[in-house]
């Protein structure tokens, strides 16, 4: 285990962390194959959806910036990660 959180798990931390990051982007753009193959699936995009239908905009808006705030976290820190390992 020792081995592991000391050096397997540092290599393929910034796989795993493109992975992650990779997979959220992707899930925030199919929004409508979501909603016509599994129309009960609540992700995200899909809750916003929900609210908008509802004429709830004032609460799709605090989502769409709490969404936008995770987003450019994320991104931050992928930049932040690429950038000290290069050591540019």
């Amino acid at each position: 285990l020792m081995v592991f959180r000391r050096i397997t798990f540092p290599l393929i931390k910034p796989g795993i962390i493109a992975g992650v990051i990779l997979s959220f982007t992707r899930s925030l753009g199919e929004t409508g194959a979501t909603l016509a193959v599994v129309p009960r699936a609540l992700t995200a995009p899909v809750y916003i959806v929900d609210l908008v239908k509802a004429g709830n905009y004032q609460a799709a808006g605090t989502s769409c910036i709490v969404l936008l705030a995770v987003s450019a976290l994320l991104l931050y820190m992928l930049k932040r990660g690429v950038y000290a390992q290069s050591g540019t």
